[in-house]
């Protein structure tokens, strides 16, 4: 059974990536954070803060859309249209 205390040390780094400028190196660990815990009904404090990560990377990286994506998934609505 996945641990959260995975999922959590998977985003970490996946932030010091982020900082250092490995942004390929840094959304690699954020998705495998991600994968860790597999989709839940309920959100936990480690996957709300890696989408938030994932969608700040995204938006770093000009990828708007997919950004946005994210945080109608955080959001738990489909707000990504409407928005655009």
């Amino acid at each position: 059974e996945p641990h959260p205390r995975i999922s959590y040390a998977l985003d970490r780094l996946g932030l010091v990536r982020h900082l250092q400028d490995d942004l390929e190196g840094a959304e690699s660990l954020y998705l495998r954070s991600l994968k860790v815990l597999g989709p839940s009904d309920r959100p936990t404090p480690w996957n709300d803060a890696t989408l938030l990560n994932l969608a700040r990377l995204y938006r770093r990286q000009g990828r708007g859309l997919e950004a946005e994506a994210v945080m109608a998934y955080f959001r738990g609505d489909d707000a990504a249209e409407e928005t655009r």
